[in-house]
Formats: structure tokens, C-alpha cells, sequence
């Protein structure tokens, strides 16, 4: 019988091959669980120690701010922790606190660290420096150039640091980037405008009275949020002014300071030719209370527009019994427009009307 070993070794061949592959494969498996628990051991390891020091650094920065010792325990912590233990408790620090915080961040690196990343190629390192700074401090000659940096991320928490400082010039940059940012760059700039306070009311009065164009409407929604009666004179130059936008939050900052002089002007715009005029002067008198304008805002509930109807509906609304009265004599009317917005009126609760 002839010999069939050409038959035998392939066979055997293709079978010690598997054997090989299936061996690897196993080995493969046996050492990523191993790698796999052993991340996780190590994690669990790290994250005990990591904890226990968190814990030491925390009540040293306690000890530190209280005017007691423990540098030593915080100089010892790897960066990443120093950093956690500190920002930890910045946002709830002010006064004198936050000043001992910035010292001890100075004296840690950690200033010095962040006022470098602010003059980094990198935008997301400029933007974590600025953050840094921000809640930390420093940054007082790093972070002013960031305020025309080319990111709108950067500029925008620039505009945030400078909420920290009363520094007039800073001010007046922040009231002109009014003009030039949009978006969220220009949310933070007015929201750090109004955070600042009554120091931004000498330089905004001043911006409100020599710009002019459309660009003034954010500087005006600063002027609303803030309502000091020195801003009242530009307000009421701008009542005037050859733009319907304009003229609506001019009538706002006028009725939202008040006064005499403020609710004559506001008055007046009662009967101006653009209808979000007429509206914005009838809601910034009704939040002034001021109740005499009672027949003119009765006047306006059968104005063509829906929005002064329902702006002069709220604003009688808002004045008590006086405009309830008018309001009440509008929906047994005739006139169907004024019917509708005065019983719309009266049917509203008092939880809806706020957000008018």
C-alpha cells in the first residue's frame, strides 16, 4: 500500500498552527485582564493617597488662611493637588482672605505659573492662565493684552478678571469691546461691567454720551442693569436719538432711575412713530409706578400694535387700582383691541405678569 504522507502533514501542520494562534490569543486575554486589574489596583491606590493628602493640604490652606502655619504641607503636594486644594476654596473667598489666598498662590509658583501659560502660542493655555488668575489673582500686567487676544474664549475670561479690578482704564477697554465683540464675548463684558459696579457709572456715562450708532444698545442694557440716577442725563439725550432701538432702552435707563425730569421724557415717547418705542415706554412707566399716565396708557391699549397693547395692558396692570379701573372700563368697551389686551390682563395671575 502506498505511503499517504503528503496527506499526514498538512494536517498536522494546519492543527499545530491553530494550537499556536489559540495559545497566543489566550496569552493576549490572560495579560489584559492582568494590565486592566492592575489599573485598577494602581487607581484605587493612588486615589486612597491622593484623598489622604487632599485632606492634609486642605486643612493646612485652613490653618494658613486663619493665620496659623502649614506651607510646608501644601509645598509638598504634587502641582495637580496644590492647584485642586486651592481652587477649591477661591470662589467662596473674599476681602482679606482672597488676598492671603493670592499671596499664598504667589508664593507657591502657582502665579507665576499662570501669568506664564497667559503668554503662551497656545490659545487653550492662554485660556486656562487667564482662569487661573481669575480665580486666583495675578496676572496684572499678563492678562490686560489678552483683551484683544485673537480667541473670543480668551477675550471673554480676560473680560471676566477685569470684573475683580476697578481699574478705570481697564473699564474703559471693557466699554469699548462693547462695540466690537458679539456673542458670548460680549455677555461676559457687560456682565462683568455690571459686577464692577458703581465705578463703571463715571466711564459709561461718559461712553453713552460721545458714541453714537446701533453699537450703543449693549452699553445701554448696562446702564438699565445698573439704573444710577448719573446716568440719567445721557438716558434722557438718547430719548432723542434718530434710532428706534436706541430711543426703546434710552426710555428704559429713564424709567428704570426715575424721577421727575425722567417720567416727562418717558411720557412724551408714548406717542412716538415706532411702535417698540411706544412699548418701552409704556412698560418703563408702569414699573415706575407712576400712576398719572393711567389715561395715556389707556390711550395705547388700542394702538395697532399687539406689543403696545399688551405693554400698556401691563403697565395699568402694574399701577394698582387706578389701572385696574381703566383696564376693567377697556374690557366692557366696543373696541375689540383693547378689549382683548385688557382681559387678557385681568385674567393673568400675578406669577405670569412678572415675565412680561
Amino acid at each position: 500500500m502506498p505511503w499517504s504522507g503528503e496527506h499526514v502533514f498538512p494536517a498536522a501542520i494546519q492543527t499545530s498552527v491553530l494550537v499556536r494562534v489559540v495559545a497566543v490569543e489566550a496569552c493576549v486575554v490572560v495579560v489584559g485582564i492582568a494590565l486592566v486589574l492592575g489599573h485598577g489596583l494602581w487607581t484605587g491606590v493612588a486615589g486612597r493617597r491622593n484623598a489622604a493628602r487632599l485632606a492634609r493640604g486642605r486643612t493646612a490652606l485652613e490653618s494658613i488662611l486663619g493665620g496659623g502655619r502649614g506651607l510646608n504641607v501644601l509645598a509638598a503636594l504634587p502641582r495637580r493637588l496644590r492647584l485642586e486644594v486651592l481652587l477649591g476654596v477661591a470662589p467662596s473667598l473674599a476681602g482679606a482672605q482672597h488676598l492671603r489666598l493670592t499671596a499664598l498662590a504667589d508664593e507657591l509658583g502657582i502665579v507665576a505659573s499662570a501669568e506664564a501659560r497667559c503668554r503662551s502660542r497656545w490659545w487653550w493655555r492662554r485660556l486656562h492662565g487667564v482662569r487661573l488668575c481669575t480665580l486666583l489673582g495675578g496676572g496684572a500686567t499678563a492678562v490686560p493684552p489678552l483683551l484683544d487676544d485673537r480667541r473670543k474664549e480668551v477675550r471673554a475670561q480676560a473680560a471676566q478678571w477685569v470684573a475683580h479690578r476697578h481699574d478705570e482704564g481697564l473699564i474703559h477697554r471693557l466699554l469699548r469691546m462693547l462695540d466690537l465683540d458679539k456673542g458670548t464675548t460680549r455677555f461676559a463684558v457687560k456682565d462683568s461691567l455690571v459686577r464692577i459696579g458703581r465705578p463703571v457709572v463715571g466711564p459709561l456715562a461718559e461712553h453713552l454720551s460721545v458714541r453714537a450708532g446701533p453699537s450703543l444698545a449693549p452699553a445701554l442694557e448696562v446702564a438699565l442693569a445698573l439704573a444710577d440716577p448719573a446716568l440719567l442725563p445721557a438716558a434722557l439725550a438718547l430719548c432723542a436719538d434718530e434710532l428706534p432701538l436706541i430711543r426703546a432702552l434710552a426710555a428704559s435707563v429713564a424709567g428704570a432711575i426715575g424721577g421727575g425730569p425722567a417720567v416727562e421724557a418717558v411720557s412724551l415717547m408714548l406717542g412716538d412713530d415706532a411702535a417698540e418705542v411706544r412699548a418701552a415706554a409704556a412698560r418703563a412707566l408702569g414699573r415706575a409706578g407712576h400712576w398719572p399716565v393711567a389715561p395715556s396708557l389707556f390711550g395705547l391699549l388700542s394702538d395697532g400694535s399687539w406689543e403696545v397693547r399688551l405693554q400698556a395692558a401691563v403697565a395699568l396692570r402694574t399701577l394698582g387700582t387706578p389701572g385696574m379701573l381703566f383696564l376693567r372700563r377697556a374690557a366692557s368697551s366696543g373696541d375689540n383691541d383693547a378689549s382683548d389686551a385688557a382681559r387678557l390682563m385681568l385674567d393673568l395671575p400675578d406669577s405670569t405678569l412678572r415675565t412680561l
